[in-house]
């Protein structure tokens, strides 16, 4: 079985979209004459994985990932047998 775009059975679901949290490393910072500051990445980025979530539309709909990286709602989608096309 298989998940497919129901307007194209030709082209599958690579998954959900999925939010995540994390935390990235900063070596050092100037603060600029507007306020902000100007930050040098560092170290790379710390996922917080324990907070992922699934991506939901306002009405508790998933949203899925095509094989083309585009987003489809779960209401777009099919399940079909993998010769089924």
């Amino acid at each position: 079985m298989k998940l497919v775009r129901k307007d194209n059975h030709a082209i599958s679901i690579d998954g959900t979209l999925e939010r995540l949290s994390g935390c990235a490393g900063v070596s050092s910072a100037t603060r600029l004459p507007d306020g902000k500051f100007e930050l040098v990445w560092g170290g790379g980025t710390n996922i917080y994985w324990d907070e992922q979530e699934t991506v939901l539309t306002d009405g508790g709909e998933r949203t899925f990932i095509d094989e083309n990286g585009d987003s489809v709602l779960e209401s777009e989608i099919e399940l079909i047998e993998e010769d089924d096309k």
